[in-house]
């Protein structure tokens, strides 16, 4: 007992990370739910940049239950989001620019629930550069992780 107390302080001494740390690997051996998420939100964006506006969507719940709200809207739906979508960025990567995310948090809610609060950057070929921040309710399905939840706004410059 004391010479395994003595090698985990020897570790930490040594400033090495444990290795759940070096994973992001939960105790029972997989990757943690905060890794999970951040890792689907990251994906789409690799979609988005890919012009793949089908992929991008993959990662929304496919129910009547799923919501968008942004710019004072709110969508009710998947098929409404899609629409939304397909009408505001077009399906090709020329329309629909780079994407990236940054400073993503996650937060589980219980088993099969999580939140994420992030930033976005949108940068489109002749058009103004967006940047905004999103919270998403996210939902464990068989498939993965999906989201429930979209709410996503637009950063404003602060007027002087």
């Amino acid at each position: 007992m004391i010479r395994l107390a003595l090698l985990l302080l020897l570790l930490l001494a040594s400033g090495l990370p444990l290795p759940a740390q070096v994973m992001n690997m939960d105790p029972g051996g997989g990757p943690t739910v905060q890794k999970q998420v951040a890792d689907a939100i990251m994906a789409s964006a690799e979609a988005w940049n890919r012009g793949d506006l089908e992929r991008f969507l993959e990662d929304y719940l496919k129910s009547e239950d799923m919501t968008f709200t942004s710019g004072g809207r709110v969508f009710r739906g998947y098929q409404a989001l899609k629409d939304r979508y397909q009408q505001t960025y077009g399906n090709d990567r020329a329309s629909m620019g780079q994407l990236s995310f940054a400073d993503i948090e996650v937060w589980p809610l219980g088993d099969d629930h999580a939140l994420a609060l992030g930033k976005w950057h949108l940068e489109r070929q002749g058009q103004e550069t967006l940047d905004g921040i999103f919270s998403l309710v996210m939902q464990k399905t068989r498939e993965g992780w999906r989201i429930l939840h979209d709410h996503t706004s637009r950063l404003q410059e602060e007027k002087s």
